[in-house]
Protein backbone atom coordinates (compact mmCIF):
# COMPACT_ATOMS: atom_id res chain seq x y z
CA UNK A 1 0.00 0.00 0.00
CA UNK A 2 2.73 1.89 1.05
CA UNK A 3 4.21 1.40 -2.77
CA UNK A 4 1.05 2.58 -4.16
CA UNK A 5 0.94 5.43 -2.55
CA UNK A 6 4.61 6.53 -3.70
CA UNK A 7 3.86 5.52 -7.11
CA UNK A 8 0.54 7.57 -7.94
CA UNK A 9 2.82 10.72 -5.69
CA UNK A 10 5.49 10.20 -8.66
CA UNK A 11 3.39 9.55 -11.46
CA UNK A 12 1.08 13.04 -10.40
CA UNK A 13 4.68 14.65 -10.07
CA UNK A 14 5.42 13.65 -13.56
CA UNK A 15 2.84 14.99 -14.64
CA UNK A 16 2.90 18.12 -12.88
CA UNK A 17 6.32 18.36 -14.14
CA UNK A 18 5.49 17.76 -17.73
CA UNK A 19 3.01 20.73 -17.27
CA UNK A 20 5.28 22.82 -15.58
CA UNK A 21 8.21 22.28 -18.18
CA UNK A 22 6.21 22.13 -21.21
CA UNK A 23 4.09 25.20 -23.73
CA UNK A 24 2.05 24.03 -26.84
CA UNK A 25 2.88 26.54 -30.01
CA UNK A 26 0.98 26.71 -33.29
CA UNK A 27 3.31 26.90 -36.60
CA UNK A 28 2.76 26.56 -39.77
CA UNK A 29 -0.80 25.09 -39.16
CA UNK A 30 1.25 22.30 -36.46
CA UNK A 31 1.49 22.38 -32.66
CA UNK A 32 4.73 21.67 -31.22
CA UNK A 33 5.50 21.73 -27.44
CA UNK A 34 8.25 23.71 -26.18
CA UNK A 35 9.82 21.59 -23.83
CA UNK A 36 12.59 22.97 -21.20
CA UNK A 37 15.61 19.96 -20.80
CA UNK A 38 15.35 18.96 -17.29
CA UNK A 39 18.29 16.71 -14.85
CA UNK A 40 19.26 13.59 -15.66
CA UNK A 41 17.09 13.35 -18.84
CA UNK A 42 18.38 11.30 -22.22
CA UNK A 43 17.58 11.59 -25.65
CA UNK A 44 16.16 8.03 -25.58
CA UNK A 45 14.26 9.08 -22.86
CA UNK A 46 12.40 12.12 -24.15
CA UNK A 47 11.42 10.49 -27.60
CA UNK A 48 9.70 7.83 -25.94
CA UNK A 49 8.06 10.25 -23.21
CA UNK A 50 6.76 11.66 -26.10
CA UNK A 51 6.20 9.02 -29.04
CA UNK A 52 9.05 10.53 -31.21
CA UNK A 53 11.33 8.86 -32.86
CA UNK A 54 15.23 10.27 -31.34
CA UNK A 55 15.86 10.82 -35.22
CA UNK A 56 12.94 13.31 -35.30
CA UNK A 57 13.91 14.73 -31.99
CA UNK A 58 17.39 15.19 -33.58
CA UNK A 59 15.89 17.08 -36.44
CA UNK A 60 13.64 19.22 -34.81
CA UNK A 61 16.69 20.38 -32.85
CA UNK A 62 19.80 20.22 -34.50
CA UNK A 63 21.77 21.30 -31.81
CA UNK A 64 21.28 17.90 -29.74
CA UNK A 65 24.32 16.80 -32.46
CA UNK A 66 26.91 18.33 -29.71
CA UNK A 67 24.88 16.69 -26.60
CA UNK A 68 21.59 17.18 -24.26
CA UNK A 69 21.77 19.63 -21.72
CA UNK A 70 19.89 21.24 -18.71
CA UNK A 71 17.92 24.38 -19.97
CA UNK A 72 17.62 23.20 -23.14
CA UNK A 73 14.60 24.40 -25.41
CA UNK A 74 13.20 21.47 -26.97
CA UNK A 75 10.79 21.89 -30.32
CA UNK A 76 8.90 18.63 -30.06
CA UNK A 77 5.75 17.73 -32.69
CA UNK A 78 2.46 17.10 -30.87
CA UNK A 79 1.62 13.55 -32.17
CA UNK A 80 -2.24 13.20 -32.66
CA UNK A 81 -2.86 10.64 -30.32
CA UNK A 82 -1.92 12.66 -27.48
CA UNK A 83 -5.00 14.83 -27.97
CA UNK A 84 -7.21 11.93 -26.73
CA UNK A 85 -6.89 10.72 -23.13
CA UNK A 86 -8.32 7.36 -24.18
CA UNK A 87 -5.85 6.33 -27.07
CA UNK A 88 -2.49 4.79 -26.04
CA UNK A 89 0.49 6.44 -26.74
CA UNK A 90 2.99 4.41 -29.29
CA UNK A 91 5.97 5.42 -30.46
CA UNK A 92 6.13 7.13 -34.28
CA UNK A 93 8.06 4.31 -36.70
CA UNK A 94 11.37 4.22 -37.33
CA UNK A 95 12.76 6.38 -40.18
CA UNK A 96 12.48 4.56 -43.72
CA UNK A 97 15.61 5.22 -45.83
CA UNK A 98 14.49 6.04 -49.35
CA UNK A 99 15.31 3.11 -52.02
CA UNK A 100 17.64 4.23 -54.52
CA UNK A 101 17.11 3.46 -58.28
CA UNK A 102 19.18 0.44 -59.75
CA UNK A 103 21.38 2.67 -61.88
CA UNK A 104 22.65 4.89 -59.47
CA UNK A 105 26.33 3.74 -59.37
CA UNK A 106 27.89 6.07 -56.48
CA UNK A 107 26.82 7.66 -53.17
CA UNK A 108 25.34 11.06 -53.84
CA UNK A 109 23.39 13.20 -50.87
CA UNK A 110 20.25 11.48 -51.35
CA UNK A 111 21.99 8.98 -49.45
CA UNK A 112 21.94 11.17 -46.01
CA UNK A 113 17.91 11.29 -46.92
CA UNK A 114 15.33 9.53 -44.78
CA UNK A 115 11.38 10.07 -45.20
CA UNK A 116 9.31 9.93 -42.18
CA UNK A 117 5.52 11.30 -42.59
CA UNK A 118 5.42 13.87 -44.98
CA UNK A 119 8.92 15.13 -44.40
CA UNK A 120 12.72 14.20 -45.73
CA UNK A 121 15.32 13.99 -42.23
CA UNK A 122 18.83 14.65 -44.08
CA UNK A 123 21.85 13.70 -41.87
CA UNK A 124 25.06 16.42 -42.02
CA UNK A 125 28.50 13.54 -43.47
CA UNK A 126 30.77 16.27 -43.98
CA UNK A 127 33.09 18.01 -41.40
CA UNK A 128 30.92 21.18 -41.39
CA UNK A 129 28.31 22.13 -43.93
CA UNK A 130 26.64 25.62 -44.24
CA UNK A 131 22.32 26.07 -44.37
CA UNK A 132 21.93 27.76 -47.65
CA UNK A 133 24.67 25.02 -49.44
CA UNK A 134 21.79 22.37 -48.45
CA UNK A 135 18.91 24.59 -49.69
CA UNK A 136 21.17 25.51 -53.04
CA UNK A 137 21.73 21.39 -53.56
CA UNK A 138 18.27 20.67 -53.26
CA UNK A 139 16.42 23.40 -54.58
CA UNK A 140 14.36 24.32 -51.23
CA UNK A 141 13.86 27.77 -50.51
CA UNK A 142 15.82 28.30 -46.89
CA UNK A 143 12.69 30.21 -45.16
CA UNK A 144 10.73 26.81 -45.69
CA UNK A 145 13.77 25.05 -44.41
CA UNK A 146 13.75 27.37 -41.02
CA UNK A 147 9.88 26.77 -40.93
CA UNK A 148 10.65 23.42 -40.17
CA UNK A 149 13.26 23.50 -37.90
CA UNK A 150 13.07 26.05 -35.65
CA UNK A 151 15.94 27.80 -34.20
CA UNK A 152 18.91 25.99 -36.87
CA UNK A 153 22.12 27.69 -37.08
CA UNK A 154 23.39 28.52 -40.29
CA UNK A 155 26.16 26.61 -40.29
CA UNK A 156 25.89 22.70 -39.10
CA UNK A 157 28.29 20.44 -38.18
CA UNK A 158 28.56 16.87 -38.73
CA UNK A 159 25.88 14.65 -37.77
CA UNK A 160 23.43 17.31 -37.61
CA UNK A 161 20.01 16.37 -38.45
CA UNK A 162 17.59 18.69 -40.22
CA UNK A 163 13.63 18.28 -41.58
CA UNK A 164 13.34 18.92 -45.53
CA UNK A 165 9.78 19.34 -47.41
CA UNK A 166 9.19 15.57 -49.03
CA UNK A 167 8.84 15.12 -52.68
CA UNK A 168 5.92 15.09 -52.83
CA UNK A 169 5.45 18.22 -50.97
CA UNK A 170 7.94 20.01 -52.70
CA UNK A 171 6.62 18.94 -55.74
CA UNK A 172 3.13 20.90 -55.44
CA UNK A 173 5.05 23.79 -53.97
CA UNK A 174 7.00 23.90 -57.49
CA UNK A 175 3.82 23.07 -59.42
CA UNK A 176 1.70 25.75 -57.19
CA UNK A 177 4.68 28.05 -57.55
CA UNK A 178 4.74 27.25 -61.47
CA UNK A 179 0.91 28.04 -61.89
CA UNK A 180 1.67 31.43 -60.09
CA UNK A 181 3.87 32.35 -62.45
CA UNK A 182 2.07 31.48 -65.29
CA UNK A 183 -0.68 33.91 -63.44
CA UNK A 184 1.73 36.69 -62.95
CA UNK A 185 2.79 36.03 -66.78
CA UNK A 186 -0.61 36.28 -68.04
CA UNK A 187 -1.77 39.19 -66.40
CA UNK A 188 1.70 41.06 -67.61
CA UNK A 189 0.71 39.73 -71.15
CA UNK A 190 -2.75 41.31 -70.67
CA UNK A 191 -1.23 44.31 -69.07
CA UNK A 192 1.18 44.57 -71.88
CA UNK A 193 -1.63 44.23 -74.12
CA UNK A 194 -3.95 46.75 -73.20
CA UNK A 195 -0.95 49.01 -72.88
CA UNK A 196 -0.65 48.71 -76.69
CA UNK A 197 -3.72 48.86 -77.69
CA UNK A 198 -3.96 52.34 -74.96
CA UNK A 199 -0.19 53.32 -77.30
CA UNK A 200 -1.98 52.52 -80.75
CA UNK A 201 -5.26 54.45 -79.95
CA UNK A 202 -3.11 57.61 -78.68
CA UNK A 203 -1.49 57.00 -81.49
CA UNK A 204 -3.95 56.71 -84.02
CA UNK A 205 -5.49 59.99 -82.43
CA UNK A 206 -2.26 61.33 -82.23
CA UNK A 207 -1.84 60.69 -86.47
CA UNK A 208 -5.58 62.45 -87.21
CA UNK A 209 -4.80 65.15 -89.35
CA UNK A 210 -6.99 68.08 -88.73
CA UNK A 211 -6.28 69.45 -92.70
CA UNK A 212 -6.60 67.57 -95.74
CA UNK A 213 -5.25 68.63 -99.23
CA UNK A 214 -6.22 67.46 -102.76
CA UNK A 215 -5.60 68.21 -106.28
CA UNK A 216 -8.17 67.66 -108.41
CA UNK A 217 -6.86 67.13 -112.48
CA UNK A 218 -9.97 67.18 -114.97
CA UNK A 219 -10.38 68.14 -118.82
CA UNK A 220 -12.77 70.90 -117.83
CA UNK A 221 -11.48 71.91 -121.24
CA UNK A 222 -11.31 75.86 -120.87
CA UNK A 223 -10.86 78.05 -124.04
CA UNK A 224 -10.98 74.70 -125.98
CA UNK A 225 -13.02 75.24 -129.43
CA UNK A 226 -13.63 71.66 -130.14
CA UNK A 227 -17.25 71.56 -128.55
CA UNK A 228 -16.48 68.48 -126.66
CA UNK A 229 -18.83 68.73 -123.38
CA UNK A 230 -17.35 68.58 -119.78
CA UNK A 231 -20.10 69.22 -118.18
CA UNK A 232 -20.36 65.89 -116.38
CA UNK A 233 -16.90 66.75 -115.15
CA UNK A 234 -17.97 70.74 -113.66
CA UNK A 235 -20.86 68.75 -112.08
CA UNK A 236 -18.50 65.76 -110.60
CA UNK A 237 -16.31 69.17 -109.10
CA UNK A 238 -19.53 70.84 -107.80
CA UNK A 239 -20.41 67.78 -105.83
CA UNK A 240 -16.59 67.54 -104.48
CA UNK A 241 -17.60 70.98 -102.79
CA UNK A 242 -20.52 70.12 -101.87
CA UNK A 243 -18.81 67.21 -99.84
CA UNK A 244 -16.25 69.77 -98.58
CA UNK A 245 -18.64 72.09 -97.38
CA UNK A 246 -20.13 68.85 -95.07
CA UNK A 247 -16.69 68.23 -93.88
CA UNK A 248 -15.81 71.12 -92.45
CA UNK A 249 -18.95 70.90 -90.15
CA UNK A 250 -17.49 68.31 -88.68
CA UNK A 251 -13.90 69.93 -87.81
CA UNK A 252 -12.02 69.11 -91.07
CA UNK A 253 -10.20 71.92 -92.88
CA UNK A 254 -10.15 70.85 -96.85
CA UNK A 255 -7.86 72.30 -99.29
CA UNK A 256 -8.57 72.08 -102.93
CA UNK A 257 -6.67 73.02 -106.17
CA UNK A 258 -8.45 72.53 -109.39
CA UNK A 259 -6.54 71.83 -112.06
CA UNK A 260 -7.13 71.76 -116.69
CA UNK A 261 -5.11 68.88 -117.87
CA UNK A 262 -7.09 69.08 -121.42
CA UNK A 263 -7.38 65.80 -123.55
CA UNK A 264 -3.30 66.11 -124.52
CA UNK A 265 0.11 64.49 -122.49
CA UNK A 266 1.68 67.75 -123.27
CA UNK A 267 -1.09 69.05 -120.56
CA UNK A 268 -0.09 66.42 -118.00
CA UNK A 269 3.43 66.36 -117.75
CA UNK A 270 3.12 70.80 -117.77
CA UNK A 271 0.45 70.47 -114.76
CA UNK A 272 2.67 67.82 -112.71
CA UNK A 273 6.12 69.19 -113.26
CA UNK A 274 5.46 72.90 -112.74
CA UNK A 275 3.44 72.30 -109.11
CA UNK A 276 3.94 71.01 -106.27
CA UNK A 277 1.63 68.50 -106.13
CA UNK A 278 3.73 65.85 -104.09
CA UNK A 279 2.27 67.95 -100.59
CA UNK A 280 -1.20 66.90 -101.86
CA UNK A 281 -2.35 63.82 -99.71
CA UNK A 282 -4.38 62.40 -102.91
CA UNK A 283 -5.22 63.24 -106.15
CA UNK A 284 -8.38 62.53 -108.09
CA UNK A 285 -8.24 62.51 -112.02
CA UNK A 286 -9.82 61.86 -115.48
CA UNK A 287 -6.92 60.52 -117.59
CA UNK A 288 -7.35 59.36 -121.06
CA UNK A 289 -4.98 56.50 -122.39
CA UNK A 290 -2.58 59.37 -123.47
CA UNK A 291 -1.79 60.86 -119.81
CA UNK A 292 -2.40 57.92 -117.85
CA UNK A 293 0.58 56.07 -118.12
CA UNK A 294 2.73 58.90 -117.09
CA UNK A 295 0.51 60.03 -114.56
CA UNK A 296 0.68 56.57 -112.81
CA UNK A 297 4.10 56.42 -112.76
CA UNK A 298 4.59 60.02 -111.29
CA UNK A 299 2.05 58.93 -108.70
CA UNK A 300 4.29 55.62 -108.11
CA UNK A 301 7.22 57.41 -107.79
CA UNK A 302 6.14 60.20 -105.71
CA UNK A 303 4.20 58.25 -102.95
CA UNK A 304 0.81 60.27 -104.06
CA UNK A 305 -2.30 58.07 -104.26
CA UNK A 306 -4.15 58.62 -107.28
CA UNK A 307 -8.00 58.61 -107.51
CA UNK A 308 -9.53 57.43 -110.79
CA UNK A 309 -13.62 57.56 -110.49
CA UNK A 310 -13.98 57.68 -114.25
CA UNK A 311 -13.24 54.24 -116.34
CA UNK A 312 -13.29 50.57 -115.06
CA UNK A 313 -10.55 49.87 -117.98
CA UNK A 314 -7.27 50.90 -116.54
CA UNK A 315 -4.46 48.67 -116.89
CA UNK A 316 -2.05 50.55 -114.62
CA UNK A 317 -4.18 49.14 -111.29
CA UNK A 318 -2.93 45.88 -111.99
CA UNK A 319 0.95 47.44 -110.99
CA UNK A 320 1.09 50.52 -109.08
CA UNK A 321 -0.54 50.20 -105.57
CA UNK A 322 -0.74 54.05 -105.26
CA UNK A 323 -3.65 54.19 -107.33
CA UNK A 324 -7.49 53.56 -106.40
CA UNK A 325 -9.63 52.45 -108.97
CA UNK A 326 -13.40 53.21 -108.30
CA UNK A 327 -15.51 50.83 -110.71
CA UNK A 328 -13.96 47.66 -110.52
CA UNK A 329 -13.71 46.04 -113.93
CA UNK A 330 -16.48 43.79 -115.06
CA UNK A 331 -14.43 40.70 -114.75
CA UNK A 332 -14.11 41.17 -110.67
CA UNK A 333 -18.26 42.25 -110.88
CA UNK A 334 -19.09 38.77 -112.25
CA UNK A 335 -16.41 36.90 -109.59
CA UNK A 336 -18.62 38.85 -106.94
CA UNK A 337 -22.13 37.93 -108.47
CA UNK A 338 -20.63 33.89 -109.31
CA UNK A 339 -20.25 33.54 -105.54
CA UNK A 340 -23.32 34.60 -104.43
CA UNK A 341 -25.31 31.65 -103.15
CA UNK A 342 -26.89 29.05 -105.56
CA UNK A 343 -29.92 29.10 -103.15
CA UNK A 344 -31.15 31.81 -105.25
CA UNK A 345 -32.07 28.98 -107.87
CA UNK A 346 -33.63 27.10 -105.11
CA UNK A 347 -37.34 25.70 -106.30
CA UNK A 348 -37.61 27.82 -109.14
CA UNK A 349 -38.59 27.73 -112.70
CA UNK A 350 -35.61 29.14 -114.57
CA UNK A 351 -35.49 30.29 -118.07
CA UNK A 352 -32.63 31.38 -120.05
CA UNK A 353 -33.55 33.27 -123.38
CA UNK A 354 -31.45 34.04 -125.85
CA UNK A 355 -32.17 36.32 -129.05
CA UNK A 356 -30.36 36.86 -132.28
CA UNK A 357 -28.32 40.01 -131.32
CA UNK A 358 -26.57 38.56 -128.14
CA UNK A 359 -23.40 40.10 -126.53
CA UNK A 360 -20.55 38.60 -125.95
CA UNK A 361 -18.90 40.73 -123.95
CA UNK A 362 -17.61 40.45 -120.62
CA UNK A 363 -21.26 40.45 -119.76
CA UNK A 364 -21.91 38.54 -121.64
CA UNK A 365 -19.34 35.80 -120.15
CA UNK A 366 -21.57 36.23 -116.97
CA UNK A 367 -24.66 34.61 -118.54
CA UNK A 368 -22.66 31.78 -120.35
CA UNK A 369 -21.31 31.67 -116.57
CA UNK A 370 -24.17 31.52 -114.76
CA UNK A 371 -25.38 29.02 -117.41
CA UNK A 372 -22.32 26.84 -116.70
CA UNK A 373 -23.31 27.23 -113.06
CA UNK A 374 -26.43 25.52 -113.68
CA UNK A 375 -24.56 22.76 -114.94
CA UNK A 376 -22.39 22.30 -112.56
CA UNK A 377 -24.93 22.34 -109.95
CA UNK A 378 -27.61 20.14 -112.04
CA UNK A 379 -30.07 22.82 -111.57
CA UNK A 380 -32.80 22.16 -114.40
CA UNK A 381 -33.42 25.26 -116.40
CA UNK A 382 -35.10 25.80 -119.98
CA UNK A 383 -32.90 27.47 -122.31
CA UNK A 384 -35.05 29.05 -125.21
CA UNK A 385 -33.25 30.58 -127.93
CA UNK A 386 -34.83 33.25 -130.74
CA UNK A 387 -34.49 33.18 -133.71
CA UNK A 388 -34.55 35.71 -136.68
CA UNK A 389 -38.20 36.78 -137.69
CA UNK A 390 -39.11 33.93 -134.70
CA UNK A 391 -43.01 34.86 -134.55
CA UNK A 392 -43.02 31.88 -131.68
CA UNK A 393 -40.86 33.06 -129.53
CA UNK A 394 -43.35 35.49 -127.34
CA UNK A 395 -45.72 31.88 -127.32
CA UNK A 396 -42.34 29.45 -126.61
CA UNK A 397 -41.93 31.49 -123.02
CA UNK A 398 -45.25 31.63 -122.33
CA UNK A 399 -45.14 27.44 -122.87
CA UNK A 400 -42.17 27.21 -120.17
CA UNK A 401 -43.78 29.25 -117.46
CA UNK A 402 -45.14 27.64 -114.22
CA UNK A 403 -48.02 28.22 -112.39
CA UNK A 404 -46.77 25.70 -109.48
CA UNK A 405 -43.31 27.84 -108.40
CA UNK A 406 -41.96 31.20 -109.29
CA UNK A 407 -40.48 31.84 -112.16
CA UNK A 408 -36.68 32.96 -112.62
CA UNK A 409 -35.89 34.43 -115.91
CA UNK A 410 -32.58 35.52 -116.96
CA UNK A 411 -32.15 37.19 -120.38
CA UNK A 412 -28.36 37.11 -122.54
CA UNK A 413 -26.64 40.80 -122.19
CA UNK A 414 -27.82 42.68 -125.20
CA UNK A 415 -27.86 46.28 -126.52
CA UNK A 416 -30.73 48.41 -124.27
CA UNK A 417 -32.96 48.38 -127.28
CA UNK A 418 -32.85 45.19 -127.38
CA UNK A 419 -33.22 45.11 -123.50
CA UNK A 420 -36.23 47.28 -123.98
CA UNK A 421 -37.76 44.83 -126.37
CA UNK A 422 -37.39 42.03 -124.49
CA UNK A 423 -38.26 43.01 -121.07
CA UNK A 424 -41.63 44.35 -122.53
CA UNK A 425 -42.22 40.93 -124.26
CA UNK A 426 -41.84 39.22 -121.06
CA UNK A 427 -43.67 42.39 -118.97
CA UNK A 428 -46.83 41.45 -121.76
CA UNK A 429 -47.10 37.73 -121.14
CA UNK A 430 -46.81 38.50 -117.32
CA UNK A 431 -49.72 40.62 -117.52
CA UNK A 432 -51.94 38.22 -119.68
CA UNK A 433 -51.25 35.06 -117.76
CA UNK A 434 -53.39 34.36 -114.43
CA UNK A 435 -52.44 35.76 -111.14
CA UNK A 436 -51.31 32.05 -109.89
CA UNK A 437 -48.02 32.95 -112.37
CA UNK A 438 -45.20 34.35 -110.13
CA UNK A 439 -42.48 35.66 -111.94
CA UNK A 440 -38.63 37.04 -111.19
CA UNK A 441 -36.05 38.61 -113.68
CA UNK A 442 -32.61 39.12 -113.64
CA UNK A 443 -30.66 42.62 -115.11
CA UNK A 444 -27.89 44.25 -115.88
CA UNK A 445 -26.31 47.77 -114.88
CA UNK A 446 -27.23 49.36 -117.89
CA UNK A 447 -31.10 48.51 -117.04
CA UNK A 448 -30.75 51.46 -114.60
CA UNK A 449 -30.95 54.04 -117.37
CA UNK A 450 -34.27 51.89 -119.30
CA UNK A 451 -36.86 54.68 -120.31
CA UNK A 452 -39.12 55.32 -117.61
CA UNK A 453 -41.75 53.75 -119.35
CA UNK A 454 -40.21 50.32 -118.55
CA UNK A 455 -40.33 51.14 -114.77
CA UNK A 456 -43.71 49.88 -114.05
CA UNK A 457 -42.06 46.13 -115.79
CA UNK A 458 -39.29 46.22 -114.00
CA UNK A 459 -41.06 46.39 -110.66
CA UNK A 460 -44.33 43.87 -111.84
CA UNK A 461 -41.37 41.58 -112.50
CA UNK A 462 -39.63 41.45 -109.38
CA UNK A 463 -36.15 42.99 -111.11
CA UNK A 464 -32.99 42.46 -109.28
CA UNK A 465 -30.12 44.62 -111.61
CA UNK A 466 -26.47 44.84 -110.37
CA UNK A 467 -24.15 47.76 -110.64
CA UNK A 468 -21.07 49.53 -108.97
CA UNK A 469 -23.33 52.63 -108.06
CA UNK A 470 -26.87 53.40 -107.27
CA UNK A 471 -28.68 55.89 -106.27
CA UNK A 472 -31.27 55.50 -104.36
CA UNK A 473 -33.45 58.64 -104.45
CA UNK A 474 -36.76 57.78 -102.35
CA UNK A 475 -33.87 58.46 -99.52
CA UNK A 476 -34.15 61.28 -97.39
CA UNK A 477 -30.36 62.02 -97.53
CA UNK A 478 -30.58 61.29 -101.65
CA UNK A 479 -33.37 63.62 -101.78
CA UNK A 480 -32.02 66.25 -99.69
CA UNK A 481 -28.86 66.15 -101.91
CA UNK A 482 -30.67 67.43 -104.93
CA UNK A 483 -32.06 70.08 -103.12
CA UNK A 484 -29.02 71.18 -101.69
CA UNK A 485 -27.05 71.15 -105.24
CA UNK A 486 -29.88 73.50 -106.59
CA UNK A 487 -30.02 75.54 -104.13
CA UNK A 488 -25.73 75.89 -104.07
CA UNK A 489 -25.95 76.02 -107.93
CA UNK A 490 -28.65 76.98 -109.42
CA UNK A 491 -29.87 74.39 -111.74
CA UNK A 492 -30.75 70.65 -111.27
CA UNK A 493 -28.95 67.78 -111.34
CA UNK A 494 -27.67 65.93 -114.96
CA UNK A 495 -30.18 63.17 -116.04
CA UNK A 496 -27.24 60.89 -116.22
CA UNK A 497 -25.99 57.13 -114.75
CA UNK A 498 -23.97 57.09 -112.75
CA UNK A 499 -25.02 60.95 -111.13
CA UNK A 500 -21.82 62.51 -111.34
CA UNK A 501 -22.15 65.46 -108.72
CA UNK A 502 -23.08 62.78 -106.05
CA UNK A 503 -20.19 60.20 -107.39
CA UNK A 504 -17.70 63.40 -106.33
CA UNK A 505 -19.31 63.84 -103.11
CA UNK A 506 -18.76 60.38 -102.32
CA UNK A 507 -14.96 59.77 -103.65
CA UNK A 508 -14.17 63.08 -101.58
CA UNK A 509 -15.66 61.74 -98.44
CA UNK A 510 -14.39 58.26 -98.39
CA UNK A 511 -10.31 59.95 -99.05
CA UNK A 512 -10.96 62.62 -96.72
CA UNK A 513 -11.75 60.03 -94.12
CA UNK A 514 -8.84 57.67 -95.14
CA UNK A 515 -6.25 60.66 -94.97
CA UNK A 516 -7.44 62.36 -92.05
CA UNK A 517 -7.58 59.05 -89.89
CA UNK A 518 -11.07 59.68 -88.90
CA UNK A 519 -14.01 57.68 -88.50
CA UNK A 520 -16.88 60.24 -90.84
CA UNK A 521 -20.15 59.31 -90.22
CA UNK A 522 -21.67 60.27 -93.94
CA UNK A 523 -23.63 57.89 -95.46
CA UNK A 524 -22.93 57.37 -98.98
CA UNK A 525 -25.02 59.00 -101.84
CA UNK A 526 -24.53 56.46 -104.84
CA UNK A 527 -20.70 54.86 -104.68
CA UNK A 528 -20.10 52.61 -101.36
CA UNK A 529 -16.60 51.50 -101.10
CA UNK A 530 -13.88 48.23 -100.07
CA UNK A 531 -10.91 48.35 -101.71
CA UNK A 532 -8.85 45.38 -101.78
CA UNK A 533 -5.46 44.87 -103.78
CA UNK A 534 -5.34 41.76 -105.97
CA UNK A 535 -2.01 41.20 -105.21
CA UNK A 536 0.86 42.79 -102.60
CA UNK A 537 2.12 45.47 -105.45
CA UNK A 538 -1.15 46.15 -107.38
CA UNK A 539 -3.37 48.98 -106.77
CA UNK A 540 -6.76 49.01 -105.22
CA UNK A 541 -9.90 47.96 -106.73
CA UNK A 542 -13.32 49.00 -105.13
CA UNK A 543 -15.24 45.50 -104.86
CA UNK A 544 -18.40 46.77 -103.60
CA UNK A 545 -21.65 45.54 -105.87
CA UNK A 546 -24.85 47.10 -105.66
CA UNK A 547 -27.91 44.38 -106.03
CA UNK A 548 -30.71 46.83 -106.53
CA UNK A 549 -34.00 45.33 -106.11
CA UNK A 550 -37.52 46.19 -108.27
CA UNK A 551 -40.89 45.34 -106.26
CA UNK A 552 -44.51 44.91 -107.46
CA UNK A 553 -45.48 47.58 -104.69
CA UNK A 554 -43.21 50.16 -106.60
CA UNK A 555 -40.52 50.05 -103.86
CA UNK A 556 -36.86 49.55 -104.38
CA UNK A 557 -34.33 48.47 -102.33
CA UNK A 558 -30.08 47.60 -102.28
CA UNK A 559 -28.29 45.69 -101.12
CA UNK A 560 -24.08 45.65 -101.20
CA UNK A 561 -21.89 42.58 -102.02
CA UNK A 562 -18.54 42.22 -102.06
Amino acid sequence: MKHLIISLICLSFCCFSHAQDTEIVVRNGKQYYQYVVQPKETIYGLSKRFHITQEELLAMNPFLSEGLKIGHVLTIPVRGEENTASQTSTASPAPTKLATTAEETQETEEDNLYQSNNEQIYTVEKRREKLIEIAHRFNIDIDTIRQLNPNIPNNLRKGSVIILPSKEVKALEEKVEKMQEEIQTSRDSIRHLLDRIQHLMAQENNNQKDEVSTALLLPFMIGDTTGISTDRYVEFYEGLLMAADTLKKTGLSIHIEAYDIGNTLYRTQYCLNNNDLRRHDFIIAAANADQLPYLSEWCKKNEVRLVLPFSSRIAETESNPYIYQVNAPQSMVNETILSLDTAKFANKNIILLRTPNELNDEKGQLFKAIRRQLIDHRIAFHELIEYEGDEYFKDSIAAHLSNQKPNLIIPCACSLAEANRLISTVGAIINFLPSAYKAEMWGYPEWIALNKSNLPVLHNLNTTIYGNYFANYNLPNVRQFQINYSLNFGKDLMNTFPCYAMMGYDVMVQFCEMASRRDIDIKALQHEFHFKQTQQESGWYNRSVYLIHYYRNQAVTSDIIQ
